[in-house]
Formats: C-alpha cells, structure tokens, sequence
C-alpha cells in the first residue's frame, strides 16, 4: 500500500512538474509567408490556445506577420479569424480616398481608376508607382487592430514579436522589432509588383519572404534557449497548365524565390508544421475557413511533438522589455520648413516627458490624413544619455501626377478619353492645381485650383469649366450647347461631412447665341462609403444647389445606401432629385442622362423638375485581390415635373447586371426590361465623368 503510495506520490509530482516546464518554456513560432494560404496559421494558434501552450515569442514574414502581429497584441485565435475573416481585402489593398481632391457633388470617378498612372518629382523625373497597390488604407486597418496594444518597442507586447521584410536596394534581411507595429506588418507584407515598397526608417522595404519566408534563424537569434516550431504554408510551385494570368505568374516567381531560403532552414527548427495548403493560389480571398481547418489539421496531427518541445526548456529566461525613455526633441522629415515647424510646435510638449506610444501613433494617423500626406511614421533615435528623439517621417504625394482613363458603352453617346494632371505645391505647401480632359463628342475641361488646408478643415477653391453638351431627349429634338463657367468656393469638413458656400457664373453659347448667369452656391454631403467603387456598407448623400441671377434656384441631390446582408450578400438603395427650367434646353432636368435609369440613357427625358429611386440585391461570386465579380438585381423608377412639381410622366425600368467593379477595370454587363416593354441589352467599361450638371 506504502508503494503504491509513493508510486502514485510520483506520478503526481512529475505530472504537475511537466505541467509547470510547459508554462515556464514554451515555444517560439515562426509564421511563413504565403498570401492567403497564411490564414492556416490561425487554425494553429487555435490548437495551441486550447493546449494551454505558452507562446513566448513569434517571428512573423508577410502574412505570417499579420497573423502573429495580432496574435502578439493579445488577439485570440477566433478573435483573428473573426476579423480576416469578415474583412473585405479588395477595398483595403487600394489608395485612400482624399476628401479634398473632389468636393461634394462633384466626383471623379477618374481620380480612383485608371489604366496609366505616372508619377514625377518636381523636376521632372519619373518616380512612381512602384506598385499596382498602396496599401496605404490597408494600413489603416492594422492601426486601428494594433491600438489596442499601442507600444514603441515590440518585447512589451503580451508576446514578443518581430516582423521580417526585405531591404529592396541591399537584399538584406530586415528585423523590426521597434516603431509602429502596424508599419511593420504593411512593410513584411508588400509583395513587389503588385504593392508599393513601404519606408521605414529611411529604408524601401518590400516582403520578406523575398530572403527569409521561414526565418526560423532569425528566430533562434532573438529568443536563444528556446525551442522553434514552423508553420511553413510556403506554396510548392504550379503546372504549366495551372499558369493562366498574371496572378499566377506573380504566384509561381513568388514562390521559385521563397522556396530555396525556405528549405535552408527547415532544418533548424524544432519542428515544422505544413498545413495541406500548398497548392490553393497565393492571392485567393475565398475559402477561409478551409485553409483556417487544414491549419488546425495539421497542429492537431502534430500536438504530440508539439507539447514534448514546450517541455523541453526547464526554466523561461527572464524577459527583457523594451525601455521606457525620455523625449529630447521632435522632429519632421519630408515636410518643408513652415510645416515641419508647425508639427513641432504642436507635439513640443512631449519634449521632456517618457515617450507615450499611443500619442505618437495618433499623430502620425494625424498626419496621413492630410490629403497631400501618402503616409507618415515615425522612428526613434537614442542619444548617449538615454534619451531619445522622436522623428515624424512624412512621404508626400507626388508633386506632378499624371492618370489617363477612359470611359466606353453602347447605352449613351459619353464615351470619352480622360486625362487628369496634378500639381501640388504649387505656390505654398500643400495647395493642389489640378487638370481634367475628356476627349469625345462631348469634350470637357476642368481646372481647379486647392489651397491648403487651414486650421479647422477649410480651404478654399477656384474653378473654371468648358464643355460641350449633347442631349436626346425622348419626343424632342436633339439639342447641344457650349458651356464656360468660373467659379470661387469656402470648403468646410468635419469628419464624413463637407459643405461649401461660393459664387458661381457661365456662360451658355446656344443656338449661336451668348446666355451669362450668375449665382451663389452651396454644397452639403455626407461621404460615409466605406469605399467609393465598391462599398459593402455605408451612405453617401449630396445637396447641390445654384441661386442663378438671384431668381431661379437650380439643385441636384443623390442618395445611394449600402448594407451586407450575410456573407455575400449586399442590400442596396439610390435616388435623388432635380430641379431645372425646362424653358432652357441648357439648364433642363434630364432623367436618366446620368445614368439614373440606364434604358433611358440615350434619350433621356426632358422636364423641369425630375426624380427616382431604386432598390436593388448584390449576389458577390468572387472576391479576390483585383476586386469582385457581382450579380445585380435591381428596379428603378423615375418620375418627371412641372415648375410646380406636378407629375408629368413615370418611368421604370427592371433588370440584371454582371459587374465587376476595380480600379483599372470596371465594367458591366446589363440586361434590362421597361415601363415601354423594351428590352435593353448593354455594357459600361470604365466610369463617366459627369458634366452635364446645371450647377456651373
């Protein structure tokens, strides 16, 4: 009985002293890059949460690193499945929308899609894009994700962590483990070619699995003592039958380059866990939950080996976090003096107090804000007595821009070639000219000058506009006219919302005579699209109105809604008003000129006053990094005027759509049925710049 005592004395002693080895070591994780395929890694954090295994470090390369960067914030595993899960990456991966580059009302759609965009410095020189993508929204994201633990040294994470990424001009291996966390996960994660280098530090970074995709090395340097277990979802090459596009060009270079560094260091981890993901494409946003399953397929295959490496380290080295510092200096790169002084000024008082990681990250969200501002970062210099300099890191937008686009269909005679041209800096920092040119049988041209925004989000506007418009209407004569006008405008914003009071006048050649009006202007809207080409949720409303000579008061006003209704579905509403003088060809209401009901594009109808609206369901069918393929369902009805808003004649129109909305390619395919019992067979490729509005 006595031994048997003992015996099971001993049992419980090793048990709860292998119990305690498990807390006391733990493991490091190293998190491959792989694009999508990456999303297995959460299916091992999962099994590695629920074995209560301690993780004391992870050593993340591109979507290894956005993974094990939100793991490293305090994140749980479903928490992370959650949010890439139900993130929309289409309208992540492109540039910010600028609330300032085109007031309300007043869209271009050219400014967020073209076929040519070039780049140059303020002599001339070629400098951009270096990729299809920003990312700069994406960036975004992981601020908000990573301000949950806002930190300037990465050891002060819940679990140490470091980000990989690869120095485009030396080759070199980048570790960051200090600065902004959510600036490392965009820098680990730029695949070149299809996303714009990140700069960090002074450095062009791009993805690091260019030089270290399993960097289980790098690892072992930064957490000596204890053992390393791979998640490697490195892709294992294609057929040449499987080479279709240019995504799977990128693809397969991708993956001839990761895959010798990655089999270099297989052999130094501990152990490595291969998730069955392999062969699933690189850049595919569909089908999480399948790869977050082979994810938790494959630890739970390996949680043997698995809790036998978390045992091994006796005892955990002690943990060394980041030092807190005091501040010295502030400083400002990439912005001219005046305005690198006034930044100063505003974060002086930090100077002498310890460096707040989260005042510091809010001001470079601050920053990037500007419309004039791509990005903005920060790094930290220590100086011999221990103190440190906090330098604002700014990377402007372009000086000179130039973006080429087009817009073309068989359902309105709008096509046209565009041409847009910025200048910024013009005569003060920050100020912005800027050129639109439509080329086709309605020509237009459109220059606006920006000055920089003040103090409290104004900013003013001077504009001139020459075009020539054409109309069919139906049961009318076709009409056409000349249009010059000039105008000046108060800009005022306050986070979705803008407004503007100004003067406008024009000047209408019509039937070889000169019309001159004259007016004060006011714009209201409400830009809430959580993005402008294909949003998946928000509201965006617009009032534009024209006092004309004091005595006829003209107004344009749109409504378009948006809500997700499960995992691929979309509810969508839209419509507006407007008010006109059906006495003046040039200053009448068009229903359906602007695409408010596409059957009646070409031969719009003609009254004072016009309105409609329209509902319609979206089926999503494919989403991927170059945008989605959509099935649209929708109705519109629309209906026509008198000066005294008596109800003249009602229109609708019912029908499908195939579209595929994106930057470079936008396009529809539509069938549509009518209130004439007409059927209607179109498509739109590109998006039109409208400028056939009323309002000068």
């Amino acid at each position: 009985m006595r031994r048997g005592f003992l015996r099971g004395l001993v049992f419980i002693m090793l048990f709860f002293a292998l119990a305690s080895s498990i807390e006391a070591g733990g493991v490091v994780l190293v998190l491959s890059g792989g694009g999508t395929r990456g999303l297995a890694h959460i299916g091992v954090l999962k099994v590695i949460e629920e074995r209560g295994i301690e993780i004391r470090g992870i050593v993340g390369t591109s979507i290894g690193s956005l993974v094990g960067g939100l793991s490293a914030c305090g994140y749980s595993a479903l928490e992370i499945e959650s949010m890439l899960g139900n993130l929309d990456l289409t309208s992540l991966l492109y540039d910010k929308q600028s609330e300032a580059d085109s007031p309300p009302g007043e869209e271009s759609a050219v400014s967020s899609q073209s076929l040519v965009r070039l780049e140059f410095d303020i002599r001339g020189h070629l400098t951009g894009p270096l990729g299809g993508l920003s990312g700069s929204r994406l960036l975004d994201k992981l601020q908000d994700w990573t301000s949950r633990n806002p930190v300037l040294d990465f050891a002060d994470l819940p679990v140490p962590f470091a980000a990989v990424a690869t120095d485009l001009v030396t080759g070199e291996a980048v570790i960051l483990r200090r600065g902004n966390l959510a600036s490392a996960i965009r820098a680990s994660m730029a695949i070149p070619g299809l996303f714009s280098p990140w700069t960090v530090d002074g450095r062009l970074l791009v993805d690091g699995g260019l030089v270290s995709n399993a960097p289980v090395l790098i690892a072992q340097d930064l957490f000596p003592g204890y053992p390393v277990i791979l998640v490697d979802v490195t892709g294992r090459g294609k057929e040449r039958e499987n080479i279709r596009t240019v995504v799977d060009v990128v693809d397969q270079m991708i993956t001839i380059m990761t895959l010798r560094n990655v089999q270099e260091e297989l052999k130094f981890a501990d152990l490595v866990i291969t998730p069955k993901v392999g062969g699933l494409p690189m850049l595919d946003v569909a089908g999480h939950d399948e790869i977050v399953l082979a994810g938790e397929i494959a630890a739970r295959a390996s949680i043997g080996n698995i809790e036998e490496i978390a045992a091994r380290t006796a005892s955990a080295p002690p943990r060394e976090p980041g030092s807190s510092f005091l501040v010295a200096d502030v400083r400002v790169h990439g912005m001219g003096e005046s305005l690198s002084q006034d930044i100063r000024k505003r974060y002086s008082d930090w100077i002498g107090r310890t460096a707040n990681a989260e005042e510091i990250i809010e001001a470079c969200v601050v920053l990037r804000d500007r419309d004039d501002v791509r990005t903005a970062d920060f790094t930290i210099e220590f100086l011999p007595d221990g103190s440190a300099v906090v330098v604002l890191n700014v990377e402007k937008e372009p000086t000179w821009e130039v973006v080429a686009g087009g817009y073309a269909t068989n359902l309105n005679p709008y096509a046209a070639v565009y041409l847009d041209v910025a200048r910024r800096d013009l005569f003060t920092e920050g100020d912005l000219l800027s050129t639109h040119l439509g080329i086709g049988e309605r020509w237009q041209i459109t220059s606006r000058y920006l000055s920089p925004v003040q103090e409290g989000r104004i900013r003013w506007e001077l504009r001139s506009k020459a075009g020539k418009r054409i109309h069919s209407p139906l049961g009318a004569a076709d009409v056409d006219w000349e249009q010059y006008s000039m105008g000046a405008s108060g800009y005022f914003y306050r986070g979705s919302f803008m407004a503007s009071l100004g003067y406008a006048g024009e000047i209408v050649r019509f039937e070889g005579q000169d019309h001159t009006f004259s007016g004060p202007t006011m714009v209201l809207a409400w830009e809430g699209l959580d993005d402008a080409v294909d949003p998946t949720e928000g509201v965006s409303a617009s009032l534009s109105v024209w006092w004309r000579d004091a005595s006829s008061l003209f107004a344009r006003m749109r409504f378009f809604g948006v809500t997700t209704i499960g995992d691929d579905w979309r509810l969508f509403t839209r419509g507006g008003a407007i008010s006109g003088d059906d006495s003046s060809a040039y200053h009448a209401a068009y229903l359906g000129a602007r695409d408010e009901l596409f059957s009646r594009a070409s031969n719009p109808l003609k009254a004072d006053n016009a309105a409609w609206a329209g509902i319609g369901v979206r089926r999503v069918f494919l989403k991927s990094w170059w945008g989605t393929i959509n099935l649209d369902l929708f109705a519109t009805a629309g209906q026509t005027y008198d000066s005294s808003w008596t109800s003249q004649e009602r229109v609708w129109e019912t029908g499908l759509a195939l579209s595929l909305p994106g930057r470079v390619f936008d396009g529809k395919i539509l069938v549509l049925y009518d209130d004439r019992s007409e059927w209607t067979f179109g498509f739109t490729i590109g998006r039109p710049s409208w400028e056939d509005d009323p309002l000068p």
